[in-house]
């Protein structure tokens, strides 16, 4: 009787030597490890198309400091923008532009009072997006910072026309589903156009 009732008592007695339990791993933790497993993740789907609208600042004289862009009497150009994008490496994007503006770019006269008008031309560009990290949103959502580098040539202008370099920073989101949107801007020097970009697609 002795005996058992010692060897109950030893029995409820703590562990002394087991391993502590684990702590709970904390909020930062988990976004570290959420941003480091979307860094390494392979794409989904090997392609994007999207379709969306910009909003064309044509000939701002951004270089020549704040004051010029407000003296500038040019006023903002909207215009149709289609994407065609290749996934080709997880940080890695191949990308094709095509830019319609819909409207001819006006200008004010010194005035205020009326305006002149003049032809606008349609864009295209091929370049590269490179993706330095991505954000997890739940389990169905990605979020990511793109930064990418084109080259492009007007098309169909009354005058010659020309190639330009344009640099595009964008936020991008898709889902696990393929439904993607995005939203930034792009500058195209050469032709000193600043444009607002957003749009939504679909990967394939």
């Amino acid at each position: 009787m002795f005996t058992t009732l010692l060897s109950l008592a030893l029995c409820s007695l703590p562990a002394w030597g087991a391993e502590p339990r684990p702590k709970k791993e904390s909020q930062t933790g988990r976004l570290e490890m959420e941003i480091e497993r979307g860094r390494m993740a392979q794409p989904k789907y090997l392609m994007e198309f999207s379709f969306g609208s910009s909003l064309l600042y044509v000939e701002q004289p951004m270089l020549d400091g704040y004051s010029a862009v407000l003296s500038s009497r040019v006023l903002p150009v909207p215009s149709v923008l289609m994407l065609a994008e290749l996934l080709i490496r997880p940080h890695w994007i191949l990308a094709g532009i095509l830019n319609l503006p819909t409207g001819p770019v006006r200008v004010l006269s010194d005035d205020g009072r009326s305006y002149s008008e003049e032809a606008t031309a349609a864009a295209v560009a091929i370049g590269g997006a490179y993706v330095p990290f991505q954000v997890q949103l739940g389990e169905h959502s990605t979020i990511q910072p793109q930064l990418g580098l084109m080259l492009g040539r007007t098309i169909n202008h009354s005058v010659d026309d020309v190639f330009f370099p344009m640099a595009v920073a964008r936020l991008h989101i898709h889902t696990s589903t393929g439904f993607s949107m995005y939203f930034g801007s792009a500058y195209a020097g050469q032709r000193d156009t600043l444009a607002l970009i957003y749009g939504v697609g679909h990967r394939f």
